[in-house]
């Protein structure tokens, strides 16, 4: 069992929440990804019967000792965010008598929802291995595929210094260590038969130092994914670039349409900083490189994500605008601080710093057209949807 540690000491209040507008389901996203949120035992009661419960393949941001927590919330106009329990949020989450409420310091502020739980999660897709251990659905219907639950990285002693893989593998153990093509195969035909939601299919996992090893392994899951549905994906491949650049026209020819190589950080100093298990196994110069090359492949369809709160907004918002102008969509998810991290004591970003950030997202997003990177209603814990249909100004 990982050690929670205390975040912040007590609730402290941020005075730029007064600066939202409340009545805006983006702007209340916004202050729960930067606050958190806890839940009063009246909302937990359905959850894990008829409530989609949530499954930690990678990450666990909840800092608490209940494991059967939602997944995420439904807002207002579809709009989804993740869970992120937080004893000392002034957010609070309770049953009230047509369903549920969002509480700020004991003001209700909204109704909210859950999704339904997926009928194919206690289907047995491989013999004795119930589909949820192989693929989680995410918002409404955004089947994610966890490749690889070990990391190189982590081995190495160089993990991304926000991420908890090994900490929440060894705590919850919620998912197979490994998936391959045939049990992507055999869960979406499950799907299929179900009639479960599915918007998106999303490919990621922990990295090992042959990337190009990695990349064909992913390779090989897009095509078990494309055969099976008969079409191309809509959804993300997430990876490091491999060292043959010409292996991510393969991946786009397998039938993928949009693919990641995450920076999380733009200053070349706190890439190294931040992310040194990528920094010496790839390097921040050749993954520009790559995302550079993979926007002439996936047309707008190339995307890298910044972890908001990690950097500065200037240095951030340069990243933007250079990546931006070479075809490639910042995608920008918010910092939370997961036990088990190295950056477990690492307050989330305020409130103000989300405002402005979003405020320039909406911006690179409408000049160059991007799209959300997922659908509204399956993109929880970035703004990108909602920059891009204006909510923010």
């Amino acid at each position: 069992m990982v050690d929670l540690i205390e975040i912040t000491g007590g609730y402290e209040k941020d005075p730029d929440v007064e600066k939202l507008d409340l009545s805006n389901p983006a702007h209340v996203k916004l202050a729960l990804l930067s606050q958190g949120m806890r839940f009063h035992e009246s909302a937990l009661l359905p959850v894990g019967s008829k409530v989609k419960e949530k499954i930690r393949s990678y990450n666990s941001s909840d800092f608490t000792k209940i494991v059967t927590v939602p997944q995420e919330l439904i807002l207002g106009d579809d709009i989804v965010v993740g869970t992120h329990w937080r004893d000392e949020s002034p957010w609070e989450i309770a049953a009230e008598d047509e369903g549920f409420a969002l509480n700020y310091d004991g003001k209700r502020i909204t109704g909210v929802g859950f999704h339904d739980r997926p009928e194919y999660y206690d289907r047995e897709v491989v013999k004795g291995i119930p589909a949820k251990r192989i693929g989680v659905t995410l918002g409404m219907g955004a089947v994610s595929f966890f490749m690889r639950e070990t990391c190189t990285y982590w081995e190495g002693a160089q993990p991304c210094k926000f991420c908890s893989l090994k900490a929440t593998q060894n705590r919850y153990g919620e998912t197979e260590q490994y998936k391959n093509s045939d049990m992507v195969r055999a869960l979406l035909s499950t799907i299929q038969e179900t009639g479960d939601h599915l918007h998106h299919i999303q490919f990621s996992g922990g990295s090992i130092w042959n990337h190009d090893d990695e990349f064909r392994e992913y390779i090989e899951a897009v095509k078990a994914a494309s055969d099976t549905l008969g079409r191309r994906i809509d959804g993300n491949l997430i990876t490091m670039p491999p060292r043959d650049l010409s292996l991510i026209d393969e991946a786009y020819a397998a039938g993928m349409n949009h693919i990641s190589f995450n920076l999380e950080v733009w200053d070349p100093a706190l890439f190294k900083e931040v992310c040194p298990g990528k920094d010496e196994s790839y390097g921040r110069d050749n993954m520009i490189a790559a995302l550079e090359y993979a926007a002439g492949v996936f047309k707008n369809g190339t995307y890298t994500t910044f972890v908001g709160g990690l950097e500065p907004l200037e240095s951030m918002f340069e990243g933007w605008d250079y990546l931006a102008a070479r075809g490639v969509a910042p995608a920008f998810n918010v910092f939370h601080p997961t036990p088990g991290s190295i950056y477990q004591g690492k307050k989330a970003p305020g409130v103000g710093y989300l405002i402005e950030a979003a405020g320039k997202l909406q911006d690179v997003y409408q000049s160059h057209d991007f799209e959300g990177l997922l659908c509204k209603c399956c993109n929880r814990n970035a703004l990108d949807n909602e920059a891009k249909e204006g909510y923010f100004k």
